[in-house]
């Protein structure tokens, strides 16, 4: 008899002979969200969205929005994101949201520099951020957005969930690559509502290694109150997995 000396298995293969799920799945992305063991999570961002006598709907990067009275179709608005790319639309009882990526203006910040004989130099810098943006209105008249439920968050979309009249933004931003670690004050993650930018508290932020540099943060609004809402964030690593069980949510 000739014995025929099986290859290892890898990891995959072992993970595969254990179970009967799939493997699980690398880093997500927007359109692409696992849970842990690989089952998929359904995107809570959808296209198109109806109801309440009205038709949302995306088509090359614009938002549509149509009204039926009857038996006639009327457009109320067609709403062109430019630069911004559009995502998408989340649908939530009487709310809606549309949901884009772009990124942000130029703004500058200042950082001292300590030289050898301990004289320190006060710095400048200019840095344009990636953010995610949602628009929040009534879903009877979604044409109409307020500007205090424009909302302007750091980060590009990660994931997105819906929960007890909230919506749940996950969202990813790596630092620029010639910071250090120092920069993290700088890149800190933040929500802007009606002109005012509000930053992640230092007590809401999970420093997992201090070498890597990026920031998965989430944010928690209050689809009734767009001034009710919270901010946290890990800092360091890469992407990481996401996924919820009932009203828990994990960052890897």
């Amino acid at each position: 008899s000739v014995v025929t000396e099986e290859p290892a298995p890898d990891e995959t293969g072992i993970y595969s002979a254990l179970s009967s799920l799939p493997a699980p799945a690398p880093a997500f992305t927007a359109n692409n969200l696992y849970s842990a063991g690989g089952m998929k999570e359904e995107s809570i961002v959808k296209d198109p969205v109806c109801g309440s006598k009205r038709l949302l709907y995306t088509e090359n990067n614009k938002l549509y929005i149509y009204e039926q009275i009857g038996g006639q179709v009327i457009r109320l608005e067609t709403r062109d994101y430019n630069e911004n790319t559009l995502l998408g639309i989340i649908g939530a009882g009487d709310k809606t949201a549309a949901i884009s990526t772009g990124v942000s203006e130029p703004y500058s910040y200042t950082y001292t520099v300590t030289e050898e004989d301990g004289t320190e130099t006060v710095m400048t810098g200019s840095v344009r951020r990636k953010e995610t943006y949602l628009e929040i209105t009534d879903a009877s008249s979604p044409e109409k957005v307020a500007a205090e439920n424009k909302l302007t968050l750091s980060g590009t979309l990660a994931a997105a969930y819906l929960l007890d009249g909230r919506l749940i933004i996950v969202t990813y931003e790596e630092m620029e690559r010639d910071s250090v670690p120092e920069d993290k004050a700088t890149f800190m993650p933040y929500l802007s509502r009606a002109g005012e930018k509000n930053f992640c508290s230092p007590d809401n932020v999970f420093m997992s290694s201090p070498t890597h540099r990026g920031f998965a943060a989430v944010f928690s609004v209050n689809l009734g109150n767009t001034e009710v809402f919270d901010i946290a964030a890990s800092a360091g690593g890469t992407k990481q997995l996401i996924s919820k069980n009932g009203n828990e949510l994990f960052i890897g």
